[in-house]
């Protein structure tokens, strides 16, 4: 028990410095760029305030992008009940403490894989800490891909679910981790699917070798099936409705060739034993010198690569795969179904970098229980890395530049690890000493490389941009949008003041909003973006300067005011505010957001009252005529007019309208997508089934061995 306490210690402190800097924002080293402001923090803003409101949860937001369903947006963070927690408190404390716990709870259920896998603990605590701070993760993390981290803090608890699956029967436990994995994110479902399988296969046909128990093949496979079936039934609140949004979101044209963006390049392989401060967050590699150095030693004893052949495997195929369009045939795997709504191939390497952990362990474990001298000589095949990175350096000095500090790094992680893993190998009473000087070499260089590539910044440094503008914007009365084509409103900070954008950041975005915006903003987009207008440029302030937006379409949108990081001479567009470059433009052609023309004369205009809430118009008109909101027409939105459901009609091929008959009336507009209806009561049984067999099941075996399997 003392040990398992001690364990546990080891994999908490390295923790405490990013524990105590919660309260800050956290970003890459050389980027002013995170999607917990773009995405994550907006989102929790929209939700907080519609609880607080309404006291419901809301299905569709206004927020960016003339409107989108809100519950289907995998980055809403709606359904994933443990991400519930950074609600609870103040911003960005909450996001980064609920990161924090799910990074901490991925490393403990790595311990507790490698220990039911009969390693030595100290060995567990080495494959644990290089998972628990795993630089491609605290890369992701200054990015802000928190919903990505979520999900893969769950893949080891994936791994004990599956091996106690394999040892006494029950498709509940893999399939409730996969549940959560896809509520948590989507995308790194695909990933898990296909490392739970064929981890599932190995072990199923690698037991009859070994004269291990496993189950009859065809019990085997229908486990299999209802392990896929009832993960993807847990998930049905996210997975049904966004199915239907990407299917009418500009994803569903994304080329193969957009689907390989960011594949890594050859030349960032050398990140596998050269740490890269402040790198790319997708081109991350190190794992750190002690892991990648055991895993040389792994390769280089038969035994231990025997043990360890199927996270080669992974290791291997998470590398090979992240090379993305550096390959022949990716653009062929990228359009297969699943994989073609998949971006980034260099997250694959997330498998490589879980495969190094376990290796590593391994390794070591095979180190620290030796029993003879009689081996090949892993340091031997160490060295080529070694003078690698001494000749490169050697030639950077002979060419009179300085070297780089993860160059001097690298060296002094090699040197440190070849003597620590050259003692262990010869010298047998160093061994004890090793199991606990390697956990602290580990823990310094993984530490050391994460606090060099991120940057610390307080809110008021964070929340400084557009802040003059968005005040600004605030203090104007009345319901309207605004439109940025440079960025110039961050949307975290047009969610703290409540402001409404035309444009926005987001991987899904209607296809019938992005063609009325080709015209409308100006700027012609020939590819799939994730930013709207878009922002492809060294400089986002800029890059659209050329663009002239047509100022009555923007007003259809109810686009009242327009702000850039340049002067706009376009007519009908009035500067009102500047505040060092940022120009604030009134929209002279503005329509207010709910209004009534008359069919016969559709020039003339009339402007109802109306209260909003998130998905909801209630709207008192007097008279007949073409009622229009200025929200985005999409399934799900339902119209009642005096408390029948009435046809809506699409105004513009893009908003929401409805013919309305002479006399006083009072207007609903409703969001009620059914498919969510459908999808919620779906997992609610779903949910309430997996509860029933896993209390059932837990019934029946407690006294025969612990809920989650043994060795």
């Amino acid at each position: 028990m003392k040990r398992n306490w001690l364990a546990m210690l080891a994999l908490l402190l390295p923790l405490i410095p990013w524990f105590v800097t919660a309260d800050n924002f956290i970003y890459p080293r050389h980027s002013e760029y995170s999607d917990l402001t773009i995405s994550h923090l907006p989102n929790a803003l929209h939700l907080l305030r519609s609880l607080q409101e309404s006291g419901q949860i809301p299905h569709w937001s206004n927020a960016i992008l003339g409107g989108y369903p809100f519950s289907a947006n995998p980055l809403a963070g709606l359904w994933y009940p443990p991400g519930w927690l950074a609600y609870l408190f103040p911003q960005p404390f909450g996001f980064n403490l609920t990161v924090l716990l799910h990074i901490a709870w991925g490393g403990t259920g790595m311990l507790i894989w490698l220990r039911r896998n009969g390693l030595k603990e100290s060995a567990a605590v080495i494959g644990a800490l290089s998972f628990l701070l795993m630089p491609k993760v605290f890369a992701h993390f200054g990015a802000g891909h928190i919903s990505l981290i979520y999900a893969f803090a769950w893949t080891p608890w994936l791994l004990v679910a599956e091996r106690a699956r394999l040892n006494a029967g029950g498709w509940w436990l893999p399939a409730g981790v996969l549940g959560l994995i896809a509520l948590a994110d989507v995308r790194w479902l695909a990933y898990a699917l296909m490392l739970w399988a064929g981890f599932s296969v190995w072990e199923f046909f690698s037991r009859s070798r070994v004269g291990k128990f496993r189950p009859p093949a065809g019990h085997w496979l229908l486990q299999s099936g209802g392990v896929v079936a009832g993960a993807l039934a847990l998930a049905l609140t996210l997975l049904l409705p966004l199915i239907e949004y990407t299917r009418l979101s500009t994803r569903a044209w994304m080329s193969s060739a957009e689907a390989l963006v960011y594949s890594l390049p050859f030349e960032e392989l050398l990140g596998l034993w050269i740490p890269d401060f402040g790198g790319f967050a997708e081109w991350t590699l190190y794992p750190g010198s002690l892991v990648f150095f055991l895993t040389i030693y792994c390769l280089s004893i038969p035994d231990v690569r025997k043990k360890c052949a199927f996270w080669l495997i992974v290791l291997a195929g998470g590398i090979l795969f992240s090379l993305g369009e550096q390959l022949p045939l990716m653009g062929t795997i990228a359009r297969l179904p699943g994989l073609d709504l998949l971006r980034v191939p260099a997250r694959f390497f997330f498998l490589s970098g879980l495969a190094f952990s376990v290796i590593a362990a391994y390794a070591l474990d095979d180190l620290l229980r030796r029993e003879t001298l009689h081996r090949p000589d892993a340091v031997f095949f160490m060295t080529p890395f070694g003078a690698f990175v001494f000749f490169l350096g050697a030639g950077i000095v002979w060419m009179g530049a300085a070297i780089a500090p993860n160059m001097l790094w690298a060296a002094a992680g090699f040197l440190i690890t070849v003597a620590m893993v050259s003692v262990a190998q010869r010298v047998r009473r160093c061994l004890r000493w090793a199991e606990i000087v390697f956990p602290l070499i580990l823990a310094l260089d993984l530490s050391g490389v994460n606090l060099q590539s991120l940057t610390v910044l307080p809110p008021e440094a964070a929340n400084r941009q557009g802040k003059a503008a968005a005040n600004f914007l605030a203090s104007q009365p009345g319901d309207f949008r605004v439109y940025t084509p440079s960025n110039s409103i961050p949307q975290y900070i047009a969610a703290l003041m409540g402001i409404q954008m035309a444009n926005g950041i987001d991987p899904l975005q209607l296809q019938t909003y992005w063609e009325f915006m080709q015209t409308a903003s100006g700027v012609k987009d020939e590819g799939y973006s994730v930013t709207l207008p878009p922002l492809d440029g060294e400089d986002v302030r800029f890059v659209n300067r050329e663009a002239v937006p047509e100022v009555e379409k923007l007003g259809m949108l109810a686009v009242r005011f327009v702000v850039s990081e340049f002067p706009l001479t376009v007519d009908g567009l009035n500067l009102v505010f500047q505040e060092g470059d940022t120009h604030v433009y009134e929209n002279s052609a503005f329509v207010p957001w709910v209004r009534i023309s008359d069919e016969a004369n559709p020039a003339r205009q009339a402007y109802p009252t109306y209260t909003k809430k998130a998905g909801y118009y209630d709207i008192r008109v007097s008279g007949a005529g073409l009622l229009t909101v200025a929200d985005v027409d999409y399934p799900g939105w339902k119209v009642y007019v005096d408390g029948k459901e009435a046809d809506k009609i699409r105004v513009a091929n893009l908003l929401l309208g409805v013919e309305l008959p002479p006399g006083a009336q009072r207007v609903e507009l409703v969001f009620q997508p059914e498919n969510l209806s459908q999808a919620a009561l779906g997992a609610s049984a779903a949910w309430l089934g997996w509860m029933v067999v896993a209390l059932i099941l837990w019934a029946r075996r407690r006294k025969a061995q612990p809920i989650l399997g043994g060795k």
